[in-house]
C-alpha cells in the first residue's frame, strides 16, 4: 500500500452522481378514486366536476350525457367509480345501470336519485350497485359515499329509502312507458308513432291503456302522476 508523505498531493475519488429517484407510494396511488360522471345537463356535470375535483384523492376522468356513451366510455377510461344521475337519458330506469355493472364489473357505481322504486333498489343492490344517494345530499355526504363505495362498502341513504316507500308501483309496461316518455316531450300521436315505429291506432291504444291504468283524466294528468312517482 503506497504511503503518503508530507507535501504530496492528496487525490480523492469522486463519487458518481446518482440521479434522484421519485418514489411513488403504491398505497396512495391505489387509494386514488378515479371518477366518471354521468348526467343529462352539462351544467350539472360541470358542477359535479368542480366540487369533486377539489378532493385531493379524487380524479375526474370524464363525463357522459347519455346512456349510449356509458359502457364505451367506461371501458376506455377504466374509472374506479361511476357517479350517475338516475335520469341520465337512455337509462330507462335502472336497465342501463345494471347493464354497465354487467359489462364493466370493475367499476363501482354510485346513483344520484330523487327517489326510486323499492324493487329497483333491491335489484340494484343485488346486482352490486354500491350506493344510492339523494340528489339534494350535501357535498360531504356524497364524497363520503364515493369513498366508502370505492372501499367496498354499500351506501343506501335512509331518506331515499323512505321516499321510495311512498311511491306508487308502476302499472305500465315498458312499451307504455316509452309512449309516455315520448308524449312528455310534447310529441304528437303521429310523431310518437314515427319515433317508435308504431301505427297511429296502436299509439292511441297505448295512451288509452295508460290513462286507464294510472287513473289519469288526460295525458297531462298521466304525466304528472308518472313524474310524481318517478316512472319516467
Amino acid at each position: 500500500m503506497p504511503t503518503v508523505r508530507d507535501g504530496d498531493p492528496v487525490i480523492t475519488a469522486e463519487r458518481p452522481v446518482v440521479p434522484a429517484v421519485r418514489v411513488v407510494d403504491e398505497k396512495v396511488a391505489a387509494s386514488r378514486v378515479r371518477l366518471l360522471l354521468g348526467a343529462e345537463k352539462p351544467l350539472v356535470r360541470a358542477a359535479l366536476r368542480a366540487l369533486l375535483s377539489k378532493e385531493t384523492d379524487f380524479e375526474v376522468l370524464g363525463e357522459v350525457g347519455h346512456n349510449d356513451e356509458l359502457v364505451p366510455t367506461t371501458r376506455h377510461l377504466c374509472p374506479s367509480v361511476a357517479v350517475l344521475d338516475l335520469k341520465l337519458p337512455g337509462l330507462t330506469g335502472l336497465g342501463g345501470v345494471l347493464n354497465l355493472r354487467r359489462q364493466c364489473p370493475g367499476t363501482q357505481i354510485v346513483i344520484l336519485a330523487e327517489a326510486t322504486r323499492l324493487n329497483d333498489l333491491r335489484d340494484a343492490v343485488a346486482a352490486g350497485v354500491g350506493g344510492f344517494i339523494p340528489m339534494d345530499a350535501s357535498v360531504g355526504a356524497l364524497t363520503s359515499a364515493i369513498r366508502r363505495v370505492h372501499g367496498g362498502e354499500s351506501v343506501l341513504d335512509p331518506d331515499l329509502v323512505v321516499r321510495s316507500m311512498r311511491l306508487r308501483p308502476c302499472p305500465l309496461s315498458s312499451r307504455e312507458l316509452s309512449v309516455l316518455s315520448a308524449i312528455s316531450s310534447g310529441a304528437s300521436v303521429a310523431e310518437v308513432a314515427a319515433s317508435l315505429c308504431l301505427s297511429h291506432g296502436t299509439v292511441r291504444n297505448y295512451i288509452s291503456a295508460i290513462l286507464m291504468k294510472t287513473g289519469a283524466r288526460n295525458r297531462v294528468d298521466a304525466l304528472r302522476i308518472a313524474h310524481e312517482n318517478d316512472w319516467v
